[in-house]
């Protein structure tokens, strides 16, 4: 086909562009052309310009993005197709006529069933990848705008104290001089760049969650009202209104239970252990294996990372896609193969357990601090309003003013971290066990 035709993905992507940058020049074009129109005096001839119509904004609560990325998100999308494929691909293994290729292909009918059940398992596990990734995400727009919103009120403080310390030179304070004045400048435009740093991460972070929930770059959105304290505070309750404890034992079993990964890699094992029954039935010295017919789209777990923390990986499944040799000969490697698949299922499940503990642990701790951060502000925010108050009497120097209102201002970024860390460790361990986290209580 010719890359050229308006079929062509790229071909699409280069329409949707032009389209938008002529959707820009328009704007720009009808701000100089409209005011002249505005200016000059209607004729009876003269159609009135119509003003564009507004773009719309989607305000999306946390809830409203995940259900958008289970439409728009393409790796969904990519794993929908894969299991369709499965599904086709177990229609031709029940074809009538396949049953002239030989007694084994009952054997391959069960385990094309099995493959689409594995197809199916890899949907839910990308669907519970894209949820994480958007709950991430969108706690990162929550944290960075907070962030802002700290840096904002840090500069309003050292403004006013900066306004203080001016009049008290005026009025020839002893503790008060003008190079507090110097300083307390150097401190504002201090402040002045951790606010356009704070400004810059809400729009990377924006940038990441568009990407996680699968919007595309014309489609204006915002995220809603929410709180960063939110979700610590809806855990909090929760515990408090069924009075019940996070069970980290409870959480292990429950995702050895229902993790999709752990559901693949057992299915492999019953395809695994089935191949030498077909084996069995085949008599071709060069035979082919289900790996030679039938794409399994089994994803396990990611492989071993060692970045300061040692994460292990699994053991790779494996199958060839053909065996040779006498029929004794290609069922003993089948039988390997099928043992070797047990490790594989046993790997990854010690691994799920050790991904939970990990999680679990985090959260508590995450829990804690934040307990502790919230006393801390509590007592750093007194700190600082009676330090202003008694500076205002010229009473305190500037320094120890500065010392307290640094204290003050850390505090609170330590404790919008601690809620931040608090909500990535939620989403993950919500991850960790299948979605099924609110179910780990006793």
């Amino acid at each position: 086909m010719n890359e050229t035709s308006s079929n062509h993905p790229k071909a699409r992507w280069k329409k949707t562009i032009v389209t938008c940058l002529l959707l820009a020049g328009a704007g720009w074009m009808y701000d100089g052309v409209g005011s002249q129109l505005n200016a000059a005096e209607p004729t009876g001839n003269t159609i009135p310009a119509q003003m564009p119509a507004p773009k719309s904004v989607l305000t999306l609560s946390l809830d409203d993005a995940v259900t958008l990325a289970m439409e728009r998100q393409p790796a969904i999308a990519a794993a929908r197709a894969s299991r369709n494929a499965a599904i086709t691909a177990r229609e031709a293994a029940y074809a009538p006529f396949t049953v002239l290729s030989g007694p084994q292909i009952y054997t391959r009918r069960k385990q094309a069933d099995m493959a689409v059940q594995i197809s199916e398992a890899n949907v839910i596990q990308v669907e519970l990848e894209t949820i994480n990734a958007v709950t991430r995400s969108y706690i990162a727009v929550l944290f960075a705008r907070e962030q802002q919103g700290i840096a904002e009120d840090a500069l309003a403080v050292i403004t006013t104290t900066r306004d203080a310390a001016k009049s008290l030179v005026e009025k020839g304070s002893p503790e008060v001089t003008k190079t507090d004045l110097d300083r307390l400048d150097t401190y504002k435009m201090i402040a002045e760049t951790k606010f356009g740093e704070a400004r810059t991460g809400v729009i990377r972070a924006k940038a990441a969650l568009r990407e996680a929930i699968g919007l595309d770059r014309c489609t204006e959105f915002e995220i809603g009202t929410e709180k960063l304290s939110h979700l610590h505070d809806a855990f909090v309750e929760h515990c408090k209104k069924k009075n019940v404890t996070l069970s980290c034992k409870k959480a292990v079993c429950m995702a050895i239970e229902k993790r999709p990964e752990l559901i693949q890699s057992s299915l492999l094992a019953q395809i695994t252990g089935l191949e030498r029954r077909a084996q069995g039935w085949t008599l071709s010295p060069y035979a082919r294996t289900y790996a030679a017919t039938g794409d399994i789209h089994t994803r396990i777990l990611p492989a071993t990372v060692i970045n300061g923390d040692y994460k292990p990986g699994p053991v790779g499944p494996e199958m060839p896609s053909f065996l040779a040799g006498s029929r004794s000969s290609r069922q003993q490697r089948a039988t390997l193969f099928y043992e070797r698949s047990l490790s594989v299922s046993d790997k990854a499940e010690n691994l799920v357990a050790l991904e939970v503990e990990e999680a679990c642990a985090r959260l508590k701790e995450q829990l804690n601090q934040v307990q502790l951060l919230l006393e801390a502000t509590k007592k750093s925010k007194k700190l600082a309003d009676d330090a202003m108050k008694i500076y205002r009497e010229d009473q305190l120097s500037t320094e120890k003013l500065l010392a307290i209102q640094l204290l003050d201002a850390q505090t609170r970024v330590q404790l919008n971290e601690a809620y931040y860390k608090f909500g990535q460790a939620l989403g993950l361990l919500q991850r960790a066990t299948a979605g099924q986290l609110w179910s780990c209580f006793e």
